[in-house]
């Protein structure tokens, strides 16, 4: 078992999901795949930026992480920074 094996990605109703989902600056994803998923939420975000489709955004982006992180380790723990950063800054406030 590697290490991306033990990682637990927050559920879906994390405050942190949302702030990354709406942050101004997405995560610079190593995979071509995790960043054309993550585009295309942002996307629907942007037509749509209703707090249903925020949760929606988020269910999608948990579950393409989770199903692909044997594929894309690098974005998923560069993912994991990016959620703890999200909390250190609301902590912070």
């Amino acid at each position: 078992m590697n290490e991306v094996d033990q990682l637990q990605l927050p559920p879906t109703d994390d405050p942190r999901w949302r702030r990354l989902l709406l942050a101004d600056q997405p995560p610079a994803f190593r995979h071509l795949v995790s960043q054309l998923m993550f585009s295309r939420v942002r996307l629907m975000l942007q037509a749509d930026p209703s707090e249903a489709s925020i949760a929606a955004a988020a269910v999608t982006t948990r579950e393409f992480f989770q199903r692909q992180q044997h594929r894309v380790q690098e974005d998923v723990q560069m993912l994991l920074q990016a959620l703890e950063s999200h909390a250190n800054m609301e902590t912070a406030r």
